[in-house]
């Protein structure tokens, strides 16, 4: 399915930041968001069965920044549409929080984070 398509048909279930996220990108980075989302959440719906947040930061900014989370939990370098991606499971950034599992993908001057 087409980013357009996408989008008109699950605005209504997707967060506001989710739809602005899919709104700024073109059909060959959802392509590659849809998969990662796949690897991640068990299907291809991201935005709805994960949040979507765009970040400065790229994929080793983020493992320099866990060595410093309460639980790293475990990492998994994976392709996705020619794409270095990243997932964590299990992490946990701060105590207190809930741990989730997240999935990086490098996306223009920063990357895009999966959290299911």
């Amino acid at each position: 399915m087409k980013r357009e398509e996408y989008i008109e048909e699950n605005a209504a279930y997707a967060r506001n930041e989710c739809i602005a996220a899919l709104e700024m990108m073109d059909d060959d980075d959802f392509a590659a968001l849809a998969a990662l989302n796949e690897e991640l959440a068990g299907d291809d719906e991201p935005g709805i069965s994960s949040r979507i947040v765009m970040t400065a930061g790229d994929v080793s900014s983020f493992d320099d920044g866990r060595r410093d989370w309460r639980e790293r939990g475990s990492r998994k370098p994976v392709e996705v549409n020619g794409r270095r991606c990243v997932i964590y499971r299990g992490a946990q950034t701060s105590k207190g929080q809930q741990r989730r599992d997240l999935a990086i993908m490098p996306w223009g001057d920063g990357s895009l984070i999966l959290e299911a």
